[in-house]
């Protein structure tokens, strides 16, 4: 594009290069979407012994919604909304009922809007990239890829923060009930000790 001369050895080492660190990335991907599935499976298991009541997705749809077309756009958002409520904390005991009241993580929104606007740009990178055929188009095609790779890069940011604050909320609610299970049965074996001692 600039007027000078490259070789094709030069063209065909910077193809293969460019191939390389797209494979990698494509492993890379794939073992996160098989992690990530794993995490979101368990955390949605976990609300069950957490005295959720109601739930509305089973673990296993927890992870079946991200694979399904046109749902994809909403559902997991609901899916990873319903965990957040379902883990806070504070709702345990005569409060677990109450659980959907529960706020959710404030950048919630904020992930769900970048991993959506991630996706449309990626495809549009990846349609760019297979019809190009100048070096015009070639160039067009690296610029979106570049805002693919930003956008994806944001969102997966996100979503290590996402991990931390369900496992965080998860451990602080299982606390909580142990020991607010603990004091009832203590209150229970103190009750029971006067009635056998008057």
């Amino acid at each position: 594009l600039a007027g000078e001369r490259v070789s094709d050895s030069e063209i065909d080492d910077n193809d293969l290069l460019v191939l390389s660190v797209a494979m990698v990335g494509v492993v890379l991907y794939i073992a996160t979407v098989v992690v990530f599935s794993m995490w979101i499976h368990r955390v949605s298991a976990n609300l069950k012994p957490l005295d959720v009541s109601d739930q509305r997705f089973t673990p296993a749809w927890a992870v079946g919604w991200w694979f399904i077309p046109i749902m994809w756009l909403w559902r997991p958002y609901q899916v990873v909304k319903e965990i957040l409520k379902g883990s806070d904390p504070y709702y345990v005991g005569d409060r677990a009922g109450n659980w959907e009241q529960a706020p959710v993580w404030r950048w919630l929104g904020w992930w769900w809007g970048i991993w959506i606007i991630s996706g449309m740009v990626g495809t549009a990178a990846f349609r760019g990239y297979w019809s190009a055929v100048t070096l015009e188009e070639i160039r067009e095609a690296n610029q979106t890829g570049y805002l693919a790779d930003a956008t994806f890069i944001a969102v997966s940011v996100l979503a290590i923060f996402l991990v931390k604050v369900i496992s965080d909320r998860q451990e602080h609610k299982f606390r909580a009930a142990y020991a607010l299970n603990l004091s009832t049965a203590q209150q229970l074996g103190q009750a029971g000790l006067q009635e056998r001692s008057g």
